[in-house]
């Protein structure tokens, strides 16, 4: 599913957003029983995990706070900087793994 965002800014930045299929609901309070029996000294592995669920937990905030606002409007500038705060991060992100 893919769905076209106009500039909201008036900066002509526009973006497309896609969605690969059903996303499942992520409890970022519950911890996942295989992360209390290694620590990230023994597995540095998780440190990546960690942060991939970090993403995951963030991008389902976000996702819920832009149907919120679909839902019932108000003031979009914080949904926004919340975006683009996202965004520089996972470019970020991603620039690391390709390196």
């Amino acid at each position: 599913m893919a769905t076209p965002f106009s500039s909201i800014d008036g900066r002509g930045a526009g973006g497309v957003a896609v969605m690969a299929g059903p996303v499942n609901p992520i409890d970022p309070s519950a911890p996942s029983k295989t992360c209390l029996k290694i620590s990230a000294l023994k597995s540095p592995i998780l440190i990546f995990l960690f942060f991939h669920k970090a993403i995951r937990s963030e991008l389902d905030g976000l996702h819920r706070a832009a149907i919120a606002f679909a839902t019932t409007g108000g003031d979009i500038k914080p949904l926004l900087e919340r975006y683009h705060l996202f965004r520089s991060i996972y470019k970020h992100h991603c620039n690391a793994e390709d390196e």
